[in-house]
Formats: structure tokens, C-alpha cells, sequence
């Protein structure tokens, strides 16, 4: 859900395609981002530049999918990544005093 959150922001930012996304999610100081970012891409099937709608939750979930197998070497089970990606859409709850 936090990763879900953080991408809706960078696209509210206007960071829409996977370059642009994994460029700030993964900065070459710290990554060999260009492969980063095309193995995300592949898996996800658009070309790096191609704007990318982060509000489409089938588009999210392929994006995290993606992710996480760049971060930690695997899928993320259907049943968290489905539950995840519902949580991350929702509005932040309210506090009550």
C-alpha cells in the first residue's frame, strides 16, 4: 500500500512513465538504473517513455509486480498485491481526537 501511495504521488508530480518513476525510485548513485528500468518495463509491457495511467489499478498492480521483483528477487503473492493496491487507492483515514 505505501509503495501504491508513493507512485500515485510521483505521478500527481507528473513523473508518468517508467523512466521518469524509476529514475526518482532508484537514482543511479545508488542503482544501475537503465537496467532497472528495463526489466520494469518489459515486465510490465509499455516502452520506458510511454506514459503510463497510475490511476488504473491493473497498471499498478503490473508496476508494483514489477518492482518488487527488481527489490527483492520475487512476485508478490496475488492475494497481498491485490489487498495492497486496494489499501494504497483508499483515502487516508481521518484522525479522531
Amino acid at each position: 500500500a505505501a509503495s501504491v501511495r508513493q507512485l500515485q504521488l510521483y505521478g500527481q508530480r507528473g513523473l508518468n512513465t517508467i523512466d521518469q518513476i524509476i529514475s526518482r525510485w532508484a537514482p543511479p548513485s545508488e542503482n544501475n538504473t537503465a537496467a532497472y528500468i528495463q526489466a520494469v518495463a518489459q515486465r510490465v509491457g509499455v516502452s520506458p517513455n510511454q506514459e503510463i495511467d497510475l490511476s488504473d489499478t491493473n497498471i499498478m498492480r503490473r508496476l508494483v509486480t514489477a518492482m518488487s521483483v527488481q527489490e527483492v528477487g520475487r512476485v508478490i503473492p496475488e492475494d497481498v498485491l491485490r489487498r495492497g493496491v486496494e489499501i494504497g487507492y483508499q483515502p487516508p483515514q481521518q484522525r479522531v481526537a
